[in-house]
């Protein structure tokens, strides 16, 4: 696990492979303790720099996270895979720099 930096959060759960973490980020709110409809979570390129940090060999691209979330999204049956009703928090919005 890599400890939380600028670009990276500190991962709390052990992520078996690249698909699995981003599953898992993409369904975990960066602020849990808001109300659901409030949750948000972390935006693509987070998540895409999270698994870099933590697989740096790996070949995940932004097309790799785009997937996952559309997948979840838009599928059943991949949804009920992985963990039944997921529901995906909005992104977080990033300022235009």
């Amino acid at each position: 696990m890599k400890d939380a930096t600028k670009d990276t959060i500190e991962i709390k759960f052990e992520a078996r492979s690249v698909g699995h973490m981003a599953l898992k980020l993409l369904v975990t709110p960066v602020n849990p303790d808001a109300p659901p409809e409030e949750h948000v979570r972390l935006t693509n390129q987070e998540i895409l720099d999270n698994c870099r940090a933590n697989f740096p060999d790996a070949k995940t691209s932004p097309a790799c996270i785009a997937w996952y979330a559309s997948k979840l999204r838009t599928d059943e049956d991949y949804r009920h895979k992985h963990g039944g009703k997921v529901t995906l928090p909005a992104r977080k919005v990033t300022p235009a720099s």
